[in-house]
């Protein structure tokens, strides 16, 4: 069980800066003024709970979310940095990148295609999400200040456990395989028993994601604090074999891996990316680069690796 925090006025004052909690009272006065809910959701509401730092404001409101977007840039001086027509955006103020998003709902067509988007209630919106402890939120204003958990993320946090929202939730984004092993490493959780089940049962459907998405996956991946650890468990659950046959087994990976651990600088993306393309044969380098779509720079570190012998004891 872990220490879980549930004063939420008390942790935004103490796990925000000045300039953020700011942000939040100026969308909180526009939001109440355009007579909309406003609501702080997803992975920051878990991390608020565990005491974590906040890498990411995601704001939800039921209401238009890229109206209350330009307005707060208007209002702080920002700078709006993206909009969609799913009512989403991006902005940058106080030097805080911030997500705003209208409350929405979604349909999936098929299997590791993008779903169809529909504006919709809170409810819903948590309701769309990935795990149970992203599927959190803490209504801002008006106030007082409350949770919403209508799929027992709080349980979860507490138990340290990753759970899917229901039995579909790998085969509608089979992305999601490579986000629980992400989220289970860097909180230090294990995957609940049925969300392993059908982990396992799912590897298949990472067939039907298309290789930017995967890179983009693997690329956030490199990038953690444990990354090393994700990449050993994803070979360990059968992700990359799922992904690319030719991609290494868990205890050939984990011994190229001590080897970069080993190394007398920090291990950069290209490093990770070498040791899961060394071995392979020019035609399984070829298909490793189609597979993931792979940018230039990656493309020429897998045909390059093969030529050093780095992971060659002795």
């Amino acid at each position: 069980k872990r220490e879980v925090v549930l004063n939420f006025s008390q942790l935004l004052e103490t796990n925000l800066p000045p300039g953020s909690l700011a942000l939040l009272r100026s969308a909180g006065k526009i939001a109440q003024e355009e007579g909309m809910t406003l609501y702080l959701v997803g992975g920051a509401v878990r991390d608020l709970m565990l005491v974590r730092p906040l890498e990411d404001l995601d704001l939800v409101v039921e209401g238009d979310g890229v109206a209350l977007a330009i307005a707060l840039v208007e209002a702080m001086q920002g700078e709006l940095l993206m909009r969609s027509q799913f009512g989403t955006a991006k902005i940058r103020v106080n030097g805080r990148r911030v997500d705003l998003a209208s409350a929405r709902r979604e349909t999936y067509q098929e299997s590791g295609a993008l779903p169809t988007v529909y504006q919709g209630s809170i409810t819903e919106d948590l309701g769309r999400r990935d795990f149970s402890i992203n599927a959190m939120a803490i209504r801002l204003y008006p106030q007082p200040r409350k949770l919403l958990d209508p799929k027992e993320g709080h349980r979860d946090v507490v138990s340290g456990l990753i759970r899917v929202l229901h039995a579909s939730s790998f085969r509608d984004d089979a992305t999601r395989i490579l986000r629980a092993v992400r989220y289970e490493q860097r909180l230090g959780f294990s995957m609940e028993s049925h969300t392993a089940l059908l982990l396992g049962r799912d590897l298949g459907m990472l067939e039907t994601i298309s290789g930017d998405r995967l890179l983009h996956e693997l690329e956030t991946s490199f990038r953690e604090e444990r990354a090393e650890q994700i990449l050993i468990r994803l070979a360990y659950l059968g992700v990359f074999s799922a992904i690319h046959p030719s991609l290494p087994g868990h205890m050939e990976l984990k011994n190229r891996l001590r080897l970069i651990l080993s190394m007398d600088f920090p291990a950069q993306p290209k490093h990770y990316v070498a040791a899961l393309a060394y071995s392979l044969d020019d035609s399984q380098r070829d298909g490793l680069i189609r597979r993931f779509n792979m940018p230039v720079s990656w493309a020429r570190v897998v045909r390059d690796v093969g030529l050093v012998k780095v992971f060659t004891p002795g």
